[in-house]
């Protein structure tokens, strides 16, 4: 397939960048990719959400009629695999793009320590509404939480307990930045590998 404009990531920087071309251009088509299950959506209110009260839908920064009337095509669920600038190619989801120009707002990806237990299922990243879902499902059954930094990206799990609602961790735990890795490397590597119980960096990189 072709298009005019191909926008990789659905970011606000993403989302800005397709807007603005379809103000200059009202004829090029238009298409963005991401590898997330729905519309571009405010990144920010990932980690200022009450967690019992999160909702894709509500976070989402235009309706599904936005983009048909902007004719902006979305592809979802479509990881981009690889890009071929000199041919102006990208292999995405397992098909071929080709494009007249490209625009590359695929972000970046949170840094997690490389300590033993970091990539258990239960060590969660926020990056995407699907990391916060991810969360929910463990929260529901969790004894105890610890969250990985100190500002306010960590309400979600470290304040939501008190909001009301469906079961919560019953101890909720916070580590601030100013602790040092030895310090979490030997209160909290043990905790990960031995306990089973959710552990969240929400930290943004």
């Amino acid at each position: 397939m072709y298009r005019d404009y191909l926008v990789l990531g659905s970011g606000i920087a993403g989302l800005k960048a397709a807007e603005a071309i379809r103000d200059l251009d009202a004829n090029g088509s238009v298409m963005m990719v991401t590898r997330d299950s729905v519309s571009p959506y405010s990144r920010p209110m990932l980690t200022k959400t009450p967690l019992r009260t999160f909702c894709k839908a509500r976070i989402s920064l235009f309706p599904e009629i936005w983009y048909q009337e902007r004719r902006i095509e979305l592809s979802l669920n479509t990881a981009v695999e690889t890009i071929h600038a000199e041919t102006h190619t990208v292999i995405a989801g397992g098909k071929e793009i080709r494009y007249g120009k490209c625009i590359y707002a695929l972000g970046a990806e949170n840094f997690i320590p490389p300590v033993p237990g970091a990539q258990k299922d239960n060590v969660v990243s926020i990056r995407t509404a699907e990391d916060i879902e991810h969360i929910k499902k463990y929260a529901a059954n969790a004894r105890e939480a610890v969250v990985i930094g100190g500002g306010i990206s960590v309400y979600p799990v470290g304040d939501d307990q008190a909001d009301g609602g469906g079961p919560m961790p019953q101890k909720v735990t916070k580590a601030c930045d100013s602790c040092t890795f030895h310090f979490i490397v030997g209160h909290f590597v043990a905790f990960v590998a031995e306990s089973g119980d959710p552990v969240v960096d929400s930290r943004h990189g």
